[in-house]
């Protein structure tokens, strides 16, 4: 058994009171009066009981009472149900102040994780506003960057427009020697008179029919053309080429 206002356990001698408590040296020390509800109690309401009681006590506890007042007022019976239920009642007080106690304890432990679960809530929230602000700034720079690359982008379009410009406009304002050499008109001349005297000496000499003819036509022969094709090809595209006339003197071969 316990005590009802301190809870601990109780050794030797107790007073059992209607109320409930019982702590002999708390009531008698308050003289009569209940240490939890202030209840005054008579003696009536109050009963020493021994925590331990020993076979002396159990012989005697129903000593010097008849049995016919057992028996009709059903006294043991009585007497055996109050100890029940006082029992079942201490029990049931105990019960409730350790499961309110554990109640306690649990609010407590729950405050305390509520309160570190807020702490980190709130360190997420703060870390979670500076990524966003973060976000936006990027955000906004690459905004920035694009813009600037698209100026870029059509500066050098731009830029590059004018250059077509200027090169069109320098290609027609260079004169025409400049685009054909010296050395080349010499070049030319050399190869004009050197045509005039390949016709000439074919006028004298009978003409063969077949691919020599058309060698001595196009100039790939002895000279300068046969020594650089590809001067004689861009002669041949620049000048007019003579064809051989055939002299009235000499008979026709082909009639």
């Amino acid at each position: 058994m316990r005590c009802n206002a301190c809870w601990r356990e109780l050794e030797g001698r107790a007073i059992t009171t209607t109320c409930g408590p019982e702590d002999a040296n708390k009531i008698l020390s308050c003289d009569g009066a209940c240490p939890i509800c202030d209840q005054v109690l008579s003696k009536s309401h109050m009963k020493p009981v021994d925590i331990n009681p020993n076979d002396e006590w159990v012989n005697m506890a129903m000593a010097g009472i008849s049995p016919q007042i057992r028996i009709l007022n059903l006294t043991v019976m009585k007497s055996a149900y109050r100890s029940v239920a006082f029992y079942i009642g201490q029990r049931d007080l105990e019960m409730q102040v350790k499961m309110s106690k554990i109640v306690a304890q649990c609010r407590q432990k729950c405050e305390a994780m509520q309160e570190k679960f807020t702490e980190k809530l709130e360190q997420v929230y703060t870390a979670y506003q500076k990524m966003t602000k973060r976000c936006e700034m990027m955000e906004k720079e690459i905004e920035s960057l694009s813009k600037d690359k698209q100026e870029l982008q059509e500066k050098y379009a731009e830029k590059c427009r004018q250059k077509r410009k200027l090169d069109e406009m320098y290609d027609l304002a260079r004169p025409r020697e400049d685009m054909w050499p010296a050395r080349q008109n010499s070049d030319c001349t050399f190869e004009l008179n050197d045509t005039g005297n390949r016709a000439a000496k074919q006028s004298a000499v009978p003409i063969d029919t077949g691919n020599r003819g058309a060698h001595s036509t196009f100039g790939v022969g002895s000279g300068v053309g046969a020594r650089d094709p590809s001067m004689t090809l861009r002669n041949l595209i620049i000048t007019p080429i003579k064809r051989p006339q055939l002299s009235r003197s000499r008979p026709q071969l082909f009639t």
